[in-house]
């Protein structure tokens, strides 16, 4: 017996051990496990470009840490991507150094005598020092504005025509049209030349100041980069002493290249030559991300691109406004202006024309000569429409169909035209209502019952208000709301701003200063842009018709929207934490 016992007691320590020991080993894998894939802390993530080769298109990205210092793996990331309310796959992402696929610079330089000899020369050779680092598949393209705006040198990967040029390159104006000379670098931006590459990156240094009168406004060039904008990458630089008109030019110019998906520098005491270098290293450390758009469909509209990255808990989004246009190939392009020669720029960039006799650019490389030939496939017999292989009979059938459609839903529409009227009749007579007051309007129990009403009224002639998303009759009817503390707190941003407020009824957001939560900074958000409706002890946000639509959580919603505590709303280019109490 006290063997018995002797050995059940050994067999419990033992056990016991055992289990300890195992489960102190398996926590230790988990937490290693967990700590393996854990996702890299990004604070800054931006949308910099969209470059459309339909059906495939290229998002360059900007994905930081709090440091500003780029993020060098997206593991555990998720990258997720949506045109208008369609989703795009996300087919690959990566570094933009390592898929190697060339960029087109646009070097904008200020010609003006607001620099000096020393401080331009400086200038010159750290744009020489960026045209040496350049890679085969690279191209650059050489601008310079002042009184006027020209371009000296054409998109070329020569790069002794490039530093020849840049060489020659003088301070001779008085005067600068900087407005005029970021709107023209946008639109050679948004070429479509075939050897191009389709990263695009303007790069000038300024002291953002337009001095020449009646030239092109800021207003203009910010309207310029509300689609398709091309990313500016601006160093700020102004001599000292720096006073407020000063800073208010540098600012200016740091909204040109924020609102374009670019990058501010403020040169400050650094010298320029290493400024240029960082700016080098920011331009080449964005990510690559091929998104599959088969499904869109290029009709030349514009349409909302917009993006969205989950790191953990943290979700942060940005977008670009883009127009579909289906591809033009482009057989041939103009032969650049030789080095040394300033074109100047009236509207569109003026092409050169090859030397009498000579061919164009692109046949001397290939070793042709002669005028180029059409394609055999022009010359084919061309295939019927898919809609001109069905028969008569099919199309007269599908015909039937509709009509019986239409029909159906016609008789449904009247028989609810009926019940609203004659429900709206009952209570005015029920319950007569007083002068000045909204006649006809009922006492919704809940928002899914007034937006089904609102449905069923538009369009019927009655004298009842349909639920109006500009106005707030829906919850200004109701008020016996309890007022509710919430908070709303600016997320992806360096600067911490929450906005505090006791919803009662409304609360209204956009740009608008009348608005209770006014965003002035934020060009993108619509003067009245959404509101948030409290009933029946619930929290609901409505989209107020606004140009660039609302979302929630990444994704676009139309009508009302039930908010949970801790949900992101996107109005513009600006992400909401939502915070209350339930």
């Amino acid at each position: 017996m006290d063997l018995k016992m002797d050995l059940k007691k050994r067999f419990w320590i033992i056990f016991l051990t055992a289990s300890i020991v195992i489960n102190f080993i398996t926590d230790d894998f988990q937490v290693s496990a967990s700590e393996a894939v854990s996702s890299p802390e990004i604070t800054e993530f931006r949308v910099s470009q969209i470059f459309q080769h339909l059906p495939e298109i290229t998002a360059y990205l900007h994905l930081n840490d709090e440091n500003g210092k780029s993020i060098e793996n997206i593991d555990g990331i998720t990258l997720s991507a949506f045109i208008d309310s369609d989703s795009l796959p996300v087919t690959s992402a990566s570094k933009f150094n390592d898929v190697q696929e060339g960029a087109a610079y646009l070097f904008l330089v200020d010609v003006s005598k607001s620099l000096t000899t020393s401080q331009f020369n400086q200038i010159k050779k750290a744009i020489t020092d960026w045209v040496d680092a350049m890679t085969d598949k690279d191209r650059a393209l050489l601008m310079t504005f002042g009184t006027a705006v020209r371009t000296v040198q054409d998109f070329t990967a020569d790069k002794d025509i490039l530093k020849k040029a840049i060489k020659e390159l003088t301070l001779t104006d008085m005067n600068t049209q900087l407005h005029l000379g970021i709107s023209k670098a946008i639109e050679l931006g948004r070429r479509k030349d075939a050897d191009l590459p389709g990263r695009r990156v303007i790069i000038t240094l300024s002291d953002g100041q337009d001095d020449f009168a009646g030239g092109m406004t800021k207003a203009e060039v910010l309207n310029q980069l509300k689609e398709d904008p091309v990313p500016i990458y601006a160093i700020g630089f102004a001599k000292p002493p720096i006073n407020d008109e000063k800073e208010l030019y540098l600012k200016s110019l740091g909204e040109f290249a924020r609102t374009s998906g670019g990058l501010y520098f403020n040169a400050g005491n650094i010298s320029l030559s290493e400024i240029y270098k960082k700016v080098r290293q920011s331009v080449a450390e964005v990510w690559s991300a091929k998104l599959d758009c088969k499904n869109c469909r290029a009709d030349g509209a514009v349409h909302r691109l917009q993006m969205s990255i989950k790191a953990g808990t943290r979700t942060i989004t940005d977008g670009q406004s883009i127009r579909l246009l289906p591809d033009v190939p482009v057989t041939q392009n103009a032969a650049p202006p030789q080095s040394g020669t300033a074109q100047p720029e009236s509207g569109q960039p003026a092409a050169s024309q090859p030397e009498s006799g000579q061919p164009p650019a692109s046949q001397q490389e290939s070793g042709q000569t002669g005028t180029v030939q059409p394609q055999a496939s022009q010359a084919a017999t061309p295939q019927p429409k898919w809609w001109q292989k069905i028969p008569l009979a099919g199309w007269a059938g599908a015909g039937g169909l509709l009509l019986v459609l239409i029909i159906i839903a016609s008789t449904r529409k009247k028989r609810a035209s009926s019940q609203v009227i004659s429900e709206l009749t009952s209570e005015q007579t029920e319950a007569p209502h007083p002068p000045h007051s909204t006649m006809g309007q009922p006492a919704f129990s809940n928002l899914d019952e007034a937006i089904t009403a609102s449905k069923k009224q538009v369009g019927h002639g009655t004298d009842s208000p349909a639920f109006d998303s500009d106005s707030a009759t829906l919850a200004e009817s109701d008020n016996s709301s309890q007022s509710r503390p919430i908070k709303l707190t600016v997320v992806g941003s360096a600067k911490t701003k929450s906005y505090s407020h006791n919803l009662a009824n409304t609360l209204v957001i956009g740009r608008s200063k009348v608005c209770d939560i006014a965003i002035t900074d934020d060009e993108e958000i619509s003067g009245r842009h959404c509101q948030l409706v409290q009933r029946e002890g619930s929290i609901y946000l409505q989209d107020l018709n606004s140009t660039n639509g609302t979302m929630v959580n990444g994704v676009p919603f139309s009508g009302m929207y039930r908010l949970h505590s801790r949900d992101l709303i996107l109005v513009g280019r600006t992400e909401l934490r939502v915070s209350y109490k339930s």
